[in-house]
């Protein structure tokens, strides 16, 4: 396998090809996506930060599965070719700036430039270890012990409200505050 960094490689597309890309600005509580709904588009996230969760309908709540951050990629734009809707709410928690192209601009890049193929096959590996990861953080039975090591793969949760900390981690709100 490849050893390339996706994120700077997708930061490489926007510098040559600025013109396949939108950039804005987005603002708290946008979405990016809802579950159910086509991803249509991959983005790139200069700066801020994305949620990324699901809704439990069984216990009436949503539960975050993970965060996105400065410099880094959401590459979802098979969703509607593959005609599967996506399985995540993305959803914006602190003002953003993000680059975004379509699913026809973005596949005449990936012929352009065939490496990556094998770098989207790094991004879905990377992002299935770092749910696993994090699962396996979450079973650690001291919340400090799971808050410190979450803390390591995703250094944005010390800029993250409290309860948005403690719906990814499986703890309480006020078990977060004293952990901080």
């Amino acid at each position: 396998m490849f050893n390339y960094n996706i994120d700077a490689e997708v930061k490489q597309l926007i510098d040559k090809h600025p013109e396949l890309w939108i950039k804005q600005n987005h603002k708290k509580g946008d979405l990016l996506n809802k579950i159910g709904r086509f991803a249509t588009r991959n983005y790139y996230l200069e700066t801020g930060i994305i949620k990324a969760s699901i809704d439990n309908e069984d216990i009436g709540k949503e539960v975050i599965i993970g965060f996105i951050s400065d410099a880094e990629s959401i590459l979802v734009y098979k969703s509607e070719k593959l005609n599967m809707p996506f399985l995540l709410n993305l959803e914006v928690i602190n003002d953003a700036v993000i680059y975004s192209i379509g699913g026809e601009d973005w596949n005449e890049l990936i012929e352009k430039n065939r490496i990556f193929n094998e770098l989207f096959q790094q991004y879905t590996i990377r992002m299935v270890s770092k749910f696993i990861e994090q699962a396996r953080i979450n079973s650690y039975p001291r919340a400090k012990t799971r808050y410190e090591k979450s803390l390591e793969n995703y250094p944005c949760l010390a800029k993250i409200k409290d309860e948005y900390v403690a719906s990814f981690l499986g703890l309480d709100v006020r078990t977060i505050s004293r952990v901080k």
